[in-house]
């Protein structure tokens, strides 16, 4: 979110949750497994890590000492970093795929993104119109849903790219019952 927040342009909440989603995404397209590996949800505007979105909806408490949410008069969120960015965290692929994203999202509006992370042969849309959530999302009969994004259909027709996704999976769910 540091890095995002200053190498793109009016930095939203919107913006930067659908920026990072799309990091993930084009991550899974290239590389076989998520930058993040955050669990995105079919919500009206995209998918939306709730995680993120609640905590930049708030006061965030979970990153609060890497950004500060701030509102204009008419209630519009800028999020601006509280530190400088560092990459130690981050792979040399990891930058540039950074890099790529904020280079060719810089300008995109939040509206622009919700509009791409939409499209027909997007994974949201796919779920959104099996689970029935299309026509409820226009009607606005609900902005949200617990069904969530998987990526491996991004990977479908590569074995490579499917099996190291696979790995993937296999390593965080083993990461996550070792924390249990």
């Amino acid at each position: 979110l540091i890095y995002l927040s200053k190498h793109t342009e009016k930095p939203s909440k919107t913006k930067l949750l659908k920026l990072l989603y799309l990091l993930d995404e084009f991550s899974v397209k290239l590389r076989g497994f998520p930058m993040f590996g955050l669990t995105y949800k079919v919500w009206q505007l995209g998918p939306v890590c709730e995680e993120v979105f609640i905590d930049l909806s708030n006061s965030p408490t979970l990153l609060k000492d890497y950004v500060v949410v701030e509102y204009d008069e008419k209630g519009l969120s800028t999020v601006k970093p509280k530190r400088a960015f560092d990459d130690g965290e981050f792979s040399d692929h990891d930058m540039q795929l950074m890099e790529q994203v904020a280079k060719t999202y810089r300008r995109s509006t939040a509206k622009t993104l919700v509009n791409i992370t939409h499209r027909e042969s997007s994974l949201w849309y796919r779920v959104a119109k099996a689970k029935g959530l299309l026509e409820l999302f226009e009607k606005g009969a609900t902005n949200n849903s617990e069904f969530t994004i998987d990526f491996k259909d991004l990977v479908a027709g590569d074995a490579l790219k499917t099996q190291v996704y696979e790995h993937y999976l296999e390593t965080m769910e083993t990461h996550r019952a070792l924390r249990s």
